[in-house]
């Protein structure tokens, strides 16, 4: 008690300059004022106090000192103040409030949105559209949608500012992509351990059995049709048979008798050669 006592007879108020509203992630600058209460060039050291208690420190040597709040949080919302000693102390044992004080509020910069789903129930392998919606969105920032499964994110979209919408699709679904889904806009990357919830709402899908990958039946293609372009082929043949047995004996006798003898060894080689080269005629 007489350490707290003391402390406190050797901790002076002094002003504080901040902005009320900082974002999360972001850096968040605060700046503490000695001026008019100490001298110029007077060495002291000021600590920057949230809720009445001594968060950080620093060793000034002019009126101003300035504190930056890195990678701000929601938690980090909160009364802050400054206050000053001659005497170097450790940050959690100061206690006191400054003479201004500012509630700092840290936004999240995450809105939830409104998902509705194109289907509830589908086969292996179809695709599914979700269409995420917030009225909440700013109209000026560049903003991210994020679809949720089972409050895990796994697809990102660019959102559209216009019609305050983002469209997710999802092809090929399996079994796995069953479960619930929603979504969220942020301005600012989301990790997926940071999401407790997602969204306003939520939708269930079903995915189930494979889609039927049967053919349409024959209409008498392929193989099938073979037989038919043959047919042409087959009638020249017999056409062909029928001829060549109806005038075998003319094609295949030759009447020697007419043929001079000077000429008979010519026209026989002649003859042999033709026969080798045309099917022979059966009596």
């Amino acid at each position: 008690m007489f350490i707290l006592l003391f402390i406190l007879d050797y901790v002076h108020p002094a002003r504080i300059y901040a902005s009320s509203r900082a974002k999360v992630g972001e850096i968040s600058e605060v700046k503490c004022s000695t001026f008019g209460i100490t001298k110029p060039e007077e060495q002291i050291y000021v600590y920057l106090c949230k809720n009445g208690v001594g968060i950080n420190w620093t060793l000034a040597k002019s009126p101003d000192s300035i504190f930056l709040m890195r990678n701000v949080k929601k938690e980090d919302s909160g009364n802050y103040s400054c206050v000053f000693s001659r005497t170097k102390y450790s940050p959690k044992d100061v206690k006191g409030q400054g003479e201004t004080t500012i509630f700092i509020q840290v936004i999240d910069r995450v809105y939830p949105a409104v998902i509705a789903g194109n289907k509830s129930e589908v086969k292996s392998g179809a695709d599914v559209d979700f269409t995420c919606t917030s009225e909440d969105a700013p109209d000026t920032s560049v903003l991210l949608a994020y679809l949720c499964q089972n409050e895990t994110i796994v697809h990102i979209e660019l959102w559209d500012s216009q019609k305050k919408e983002a469209i997710f699709r999802r092809t090929r679904v399996q079994e796995s992509d069953a479960g619930s889904y929603s979504c969220v806009v942020s301005e600012r990357p989301l990790a997926t351990t940071e999401l407790g919830t997602c969204g306003n709402n939520s939708v269930f899908l079903l995915v189930s059995g494979e889609l039927s990958t049967e053919s349409p039946p024959s209409t008498g293609t392929g193989m099938t049709m073979a037989p038919l372009y043959l047919l042409p082929s087959l009638f020249l043949m017999v056409l062909l048979v029928v001829l060549l047995w109806k005038n075998g004996k003319c094609a295949c006798r030759r009447n020697w008798s007419n043929i001079p003898d000077d000429h008979l060894y010519e026209e026989a080689m002649i003859y042999h050669t033709r026969v080798q080269e045309t099917p022979r005629c059966v009596n």
